[in-house]
């Protein structure tokens, strides 16, 4: 009589705490094995690149001698009875400084447009990147091939933002800072109609020209019906949203002037809120 005792392989995969491995600058690692005794015996072998295993523990290993080339180790699982039932490849990165350069862009239909921001700068493999100081207007996403920028409705004139790469694992990062001119800073036509909602759309009285920093003498002022002047602002930085005394003006039609005080003739119009 035969017997055959059929032993099913431990329900572990092989695997690395980390995978994969960033080194410094430095010519050796250590990688540890998730799993090791009693529940696995571990091996390594080196699989490309000319390092060597040093073991540590059952868990541990140094690798040595790293070159600049791509490094690569195999971690193997076996028990007693099961050998080599499982095996991962461990990438080991020598990662470098990144190094990130400024951008400047003219555009003048920016609406979700991709910036190429990456294209002059060097990002190693592993590094992250994020926007450090957000544009003032607009918002910048990080995506795969770039930056995407979304301005605000009718925003015109020159943002700055910033974002940074960096290495964690080496405390290295690298920032830049991005200029975009946008539109045509000449556009001096006011809206005929607001509807300050809260939803980030026509909410304001918005001049796009004033965006430019040009006309820092600006004033604007609004009446009622009536002729009683309910907002009056130097510098208009284009930010009223139909109030008076910190209240929303009801629905109705309202009379403006805006004074560029710049020699040319005071904008003026008819302006209707709605809610």
């Amino acid at each position: 009589v035969i017997e055959i005792n059929i032993i099913d392989a431990p329900i572990i995969d092989a695997e690395a705490e980390n995978n994969p491995v960033f080194t410094c600058g430095e010519s050796s690692v250590e990688i540890q094995s998730l799993f090791g005794a009693p529940d696995v015996i571990t091996s390594w072998d080196i699989v490309t690149g000319n390092g060597s295993i040093n073991i540590i523990d059952d868990r541990t290993i140094e690798v040595s001698n790293l070159g600049n080339n791509r490094n690569q180790v195999e971690l193997t699982y076996s028990t007693e009875v099961c050998p080599d039932f499982s095996s991962t490849i461990i990438e080991i990165i020598q990662a470098s400084d990144p190094q990130t350069e400024n951008d400047t862009y003219v555009l003048r239909n920016p609406e979700g447009i991709i910036l190429d921001v990456f294209d002059n700068d060097d990002i190693p493999a592993g590094a992250e990147i994020n926007i450090t100081t957000e544009p003032e207007f607009g918002e910048a996403i990080i995506v795969e091939d770039g930056i995407e920028y979304n301005p605000n409705p009718g925003f015109i004139g020159r943002l700055v933002f910033r974002y940074e790469v960096c290495i964690p694992a080496c405390n290295s990062c690298s920032e830049a800072e991005v200029v975009l001119n946008l539109g045509d800073a000449s556009n001096c036509v006011a809206p005929t109609l607001i509807t300050p909602n809260g939803d980030g759309i026509n909410d304001a009285f918005v001049v796009p020209c004033l965006y430019s920093g040009s006309y820092a003498d600006s004033e604007l002022q609004v009446f009622n019906q009536w002729g009683k002047l309910i907002y009056d602002q130097e510098d208009y930085r284009n930010d009223w949203e139909g109030t008076y005394a910190g209240s929303p003006l009801p629905t109705g039609t309202y009379y403006y002037i805006l004074k560029l005080n710049d020699d040319s003739d005071n904008i003026i119009g008819f302006l209707t809120i709605e809610r």
